[in-house]
């Protein structure tokens, strides 16, 4: 790996400082908490002496012990250093400001000779106290390099340990950032540096990556870029930018806790992340235009630069004006996405058991007759809706993926019948209720959750009101998440993915659990078959018993209750059964 660059995170201390910002005590020690499963290497924890809160917020993120360094912020005056050490952080953060604006308009009165002291006297003081010293030059982007290296001398020879570079009013540029980072790691070889930039000018990321490469040790940044006026170096994306780089390793765990992190801090704080945001944004991994969804389906790596899954995204489909690239809606179910990047694919080149054999097919059909209506769930079933059309059924296809609708639709021309985008689990459109004789799905239920399995079988009894409905369910576990169970026990991880007492598995959380342990799909390549499991989600996994339950709980909106009419197994299909529900 290259020179690794630590991070101390000042989410804590900066954040309070971005407009209309307060977190409760109870909120800074989540947050605390969070950063550091996040795999943050030390936390800037408030100004202790500007209010009893924010001396609370540093006591008591200090009580929890969580493993990494705290250090508080202070001005170079032995009162707010005397706080520092009360509050119990090990470091102390001072902030003098040395150029000539500082004299006319935050300590005026002073010249440089009297700041020289200043720094001199503070940091001899917090290490009488037993404090560690971390020395910031405020405003150093706009202060003369003389007295930015006189600064930090004195501030060495008093004792600190670190220095640190603030660019506070976001003015650099990433050339000029290597060449004062240069020029201090030049200067100052055994000292620890540290670079904080402001996003002013929009290059705070592009400054910190520079200052790595300059052979800082430590960059400052806060959870969402949160900060004074535009914030600083978002935490989240630095991260993920230096994981990619090879210089900073994130395992998944700290990835899904970093988007875990932005989402709170952004609950907490009232400042949403933009969509177009990077990494975390909800549009940061969406693809709209069909010349880039037709390639991600083919390969997902063709329109993105890092596996989303990593850092708890996934690779999403949007819908797409026909007429343009503009974005009008977004999928409904988020589980679309690994189906829309399958696609076609499913049938095409998928295993032979993802598709009901001749006797399953009879099974499904028997009874039905030419000119009866019948709707299909899923698009998938393509060797159903083409067994239905030979009987020259009123066959519809309802899917919840653009990209599977569309892919069938490709597959069945010129004589496709209807085929439409449904969400099964979610409110049913009043003109579709009692529509159809017959609705016919295939293991469908199997990729839900419970409460999307109750909803989705709830409208499949809505549509065929006076009719049947006929669903074949995989009752128990199928052999890879048998493999994935397994693996997490051995690695004591289980609960990471999988609910023993809901029966449930969530791919989008099994890491390398997944790669592990993921079974061939006929020829369906390995990355599109991961990016597909993993946008999948959560999966209810059940037996006959808990299917029942389910089922006895249904009730329409017009009160009318859901009763088993017939069951039978396939007899090609181990452990699959197929329902024939009924209204009454």
């Amino acid at each position: 790996m290259k020179h690794s660059p630590k991070l101390i995170d000042a989410t804590l201390r900066e954040g309070f400082q971005a407009p209309d910002v307060h977190f409760s005590t109870q909120q800074v020690c989540e947050i605390a908490q969070r950063l550091v499963k996040s795999g943050v290497d030390m936390l800037e924890v408030g100004h202790p002496l500007i209010s009893k809160e924010a001396m609370a917020h540093v006591s008591a993120v200090v009580g929890m012990n969580l493993g990494v360094p705290i250090l508080s912020h202070a001005r170079a005056h032995p009162d707010d250093i005397n706080a520092v050490a009360r509050s119990g952080a090990s470091w102390v953060g001072i902030f003098l400001g040395v150029n000539p604006m500082t004299e006319r308009a935050r300590l005026t009165g002073s010249n440089f000779p009297l700041l020289l002291d200043k720094i001199a006297a503070s940091v001899h003081d917090a290490r009488q106290q037993g404090l560690l010293v971390r020395y910031t030059i405020e405003d150093a982007s706009r202060t003369p390099l003389d007295r930015l290296l006189t600064s930090y001398r004195t501030a060495v020879e008093a004792g600190a340990q670190r220095l640190c570079f603030a660019d506070s009013v976001g003015l650099l540029e990433p050339k000029q950032t290597g060449l004062f980072m240069s020029t201090l790691r030049h200067e100052f070889p055994d000292i620890e540096l540290e670079a904080h930039f402001h996003d002013d000018r929009g290059f705070a990321m592009a400054n910190a990556i520079q200052a790595v490469e300059s052979g800082v040790d430590w960059i400052s940044v806060s959870t969402n870029g949160l900060g004074e006026r535009c914030g600083i170096t978002n935490h989240g994306v630095l991260a993920v930018n230096l994981h990619y780089r090879g210089e900073r390793n994130l395992d998944v765990r700290q990835g899904e806790q970093l988007h875990e992190l932005s989402k709170y801090v952004a609950q907490c704080s009232g400042q949403t992340v933009s969509p177009a945001s990077p990494i975390f944004g909800d549009h940061a991994f969406t693809h709209t235009a069909r010349l880039h969804v037709k390639a991600v389906k083919r390969d997902p790596n063709s329109y993105q630069w890092i596996d989303p899954v990593q850092f708890g995204q996934a690779c999403k489909i949007s819908k797409q004006n026909t007429r343009s690239n503009i974005v009008t809606d977004t999928v409904i179910n988020d589980k679309t996405a690994g189906w829309d990047i399958v696609g076609g694919l499913f049938w095409e080149k998928g295993r032979m058991s993802a598709k009901p054999s001749e006797s399953e097919l009879k099974l499904f059909t028997a009874g039905i007759k030419a000119g009866d209506k019948v709707a299909v769930i899923g698009a998938s079933t393509k060797d159903l809706v083409e067994h239905l059309m030979a009987k020259s059924v009123d066959v519809t296809v309802y899917d919840f993926s653009k990209g599977m609708c569309d892919s069938l639709k490709e597959a069945l021309a010129p004589n496709a019948p209807p085929i439409y985008m449904l969400d099964i689990t979610a409110q049913l459109n009043s003109e579709l209720i009692g529509y159809h004789d017959y609705v016919l799905n295939d293991r469908l239920v199997n990729r839900f959750t419970t409460q999307e399995a109750e909803k989705a079988l709830m409208n499949m009894v809505a549509l065929a009101k006076q009719g049947e409905v006929r669903a074949s369910v995989k009752l128990g576990l199928y052999t890879m998440d048998e493999k994935m169970i397994e693996l997490g026990k051995r690695r004591q991880v289980l609960d990471r993915f999988y609910c023993e007492e809901t029966h449930t598995i969530d791919f989008s959380k099994a890491g390398d659990i997944l790669e592990e342990s993921l079974v061939p799909h006929g020829n369906i390549d390995r990355d599109v078959l991961l990016q597909w499991y993993r946008s999948r989600g959560m999966e209810t996994r059940f037996s006959d018993e808990s299917l029942k339950e389910l089922i006895q709980r249904l009730t329409l909106s017009d009160g009318s209750l859901v009763e088993i009419k017939n069951q039978c197994n396939f007899p090609d299909a181990q452990e699959t059964i197929m329902y024939s529900l009924k209204s009454v």
